[in-house]
Order: structure tokens, then C-alpha cells, then sequence
């Protein structure tokens, strides 16, 4: 694939320091590396999740590495040797060392999706908001960012602010 995948952010012109993986980020990749079948698990959005290209990079990886063994039986050293290259080899050798200390990874791959799919649609309607050109747009992406945060904390249309009190 030619450069860094769909949703994958790039580091501004000029600014030769690799930036850090964010923790999340890091969190679903080490807990992928650690419980290899939790890949199968990986939502189709899963490339537009990620924000960093290197860790993007992995999970296409991961993912390519999973298809070509059909899904299953993968080995956490076998997946890190199969890497292209050497600083995802080392990345993922470091995910693995770490996952091996942590007993729930399936837990922890499943938080970390929920975060980065709010993550997305934080920033989703951050741009909108940021490109709207008329006040019924803007209006629009307020009511969805407040649908959004409804959901976030579990409520439901009604509930919350501006609901009728019996």
C-alpha cells in the first residue's frame, strides 16, 4: 500500500521527530500482537481508527498476516517475524513483551475499539463543525455532537438535559 492508510494522520512538513504512538492506539495493537485471534476481531473500520501511520501500518500488517493464514492459528512470534519491516518487528517484539504481562487482552482489545470509535467521531464532528459554511450546518453538527455525547454517556434521546421531569 502507498503511504499511510485511510484516517492515518501525518506528521506536519518539517517536524523530523517520529511522534509517539498514542496509548490507545498502542493498547489494541499490543493486545492484537499478544492474542493474535483477536485480529479476526478487528472492525472493518479498523484502518480509520488508527491516527498514527506506524500503527497503522502494523494493523494492516496484522491483518494481511491473519488473511494469509485464513483467520486462524496464529502464533504471536511467528506474526512479529513476519513483519516487513524492521521497526514494526521491533515495535511488535516490544507489544508482545508487554502483553505478555497483561491477562486480559480480548478486554482490552474490545475497550480500546469502543475509545477509538468515539475518538473518530469526536474528530468527525471537530471537522464539520470547522468546515460548516452556513448556520444550519453548524446548528446540524451541534445536534449531533449532542446525540453524540448522549450516547457516549449512555443515555437515551429524552434523557438528560432538557427531558421532561414527572
Amino acid at each position: 500500500p502507498g503511504g499511510a492508510p485511510h484516517g492515518a494522520a501525518q506528521r506536519p512538513a518539517g517536524d523530523a521527530r517520529p511522534q509517539p504512538i498514542p496509548v490507545v492506539e498502542r493498547m489494541l495493537l499490543e493486545a492484537l500482537v499478544g492474542a493474535p485471534d483477536l485480529v479476526a476481531e478487528v472492525p472493518d473500520e479498523g484502518d480509520e481508527l488508527l491516527t498514527h501511520p506506524v500503527a497503522a501500518e502494523l494493523l494492516a500488517q496484522l491483518l494481511a498476516a491473519a488473511d494469509s493464514l485464513g483467520g486462524g492459528g496464529l502464533e504471536p512470534g511467528a506474526l512479529v517475524a513476519g513483519l516487513r519491516s524492521p521497526e514494526l518487528q521491533s515495535l511488535a517484539a516490544d507489544l508482545l513483551t508487554t502483553a505478555a504481562l497483561k491477562p486480559e487482552l480480548p478486554r482490552q482489545f474490545r475497550d480500546c475499539v469502543v475509545r477509538l470509535r468515539m475518538e473518530r467521531e469526536r474528530r468527525f464532528l471537530r471537522e464539520r463543525e470547522m468546515s460548516a459554511r452556513t448556520e444550519d450546518e453548524a446548528f446540524q453538527t451541534l445536534l449531533d455532537a449532542v446525540e453524540f455525547h448522549r450516547r457516549r454517556s449512555g443515555l437515551r434521546a429524552g434523557d438528560g438535559a432538557g427531558a421532561a421531569v414527572s
